[in-house]
């Protein structure tokens, strides 16, 4: 059910949580730029499902609060298009600078 997948993960917890474990890994360089990245990864994905895409609940379960501007109508196989032409996209990128294919 998409309400219970938004009410449970995409609230602002998963990436508090995350940046919590980028402070106390900040010695272990790779380790804390991995918690930063997903933090940070995870933050946008709540800023574009909120502004694009239907309501998200932030302070579940203190609040029932919904925030969403729902500018786009939903359509599952649009943004499961946009996801395959961004991974596409990046695995180019990665093969031309930095030659993944060196790595199999």
């Amino acid at each position: 059910n998409l309400g219970t997948h938004r009410e449970l993960f995409h609230a602002i917890w998963i990436p508090l949580f995350f940046f919590v474990g980028y402070l106390f890994t900040l010695k272990l360089r790779d380790l804390s730029k991995a918690f930063l990245m997903v933090a940070g990864g995870t933050s946008f994905h709540l800023l574009l499902d909120g502004t694009l895409v239907g309501n998200i609940y932030p302070l579940v379960p203190f609040s029932d609060m919904q925030i969403g501007l729902n500018l786009l109508p939903f359509s599952s196989d649009l943004f499961a298009s946009i996801d395959a032409i961004l991974l596409i996209l990046w695995l180019y990128h990665e093969e031309f600078k930095h030659k993944i294919s060196d790595y199999f």
